[in-house]
């Protein structure tokens, strides 16, 4: 290129693949924080799973200590919910939207 023995569509051409991607790139942590997000209510559903099988070998304890170890099984619901859609969920959007808001420098070539 700096020897000048490219022609004006090459380099271009070549600007655009780089342009597209730098996007491409830029792209990637949101579709991770998504997939992260996406999963943590099954990671929630796989602790509550557990500790009502936890739960169940200790079938023969008094109901207050059985509720207790109910409850922590429940736990593990609510924090994949919680993190999902309360953290992690909002974090790739706001990551998204930066992003978005980035000046795109294929229209300020265009």
């Amino acid at each position: 290129m700096v020897g000048g023995n490219m022609n004006a569509f090459e380099i271009e051409r070549l600007m655009d693949e780089e342009i597209e991607t730098h996007h491409v790139e830029g792209e990637a942590p949101a579709q991770a924080l998504h997939k992260i997000g996406d999963a943590m209510p099954a990671f929630g559903i796989v602790a509550a799973v557990i500790g009502v099988v936890h739960t169940m070998t200790s079938a023969d304890q008094p109901p207050a200590i059985l509720g207790e170890m109910i409850a922590q099984a429940l736990v593990g619901t609510f924090l994949g919910i919680l993190l999902s859609y309360g953290f992690i969920g909002p974090l790739a959007g706001v990551a998204e939207q930066r992003l978005a808001e980035r000046p795109s420098c294929s229209s300020a070539s265009r």
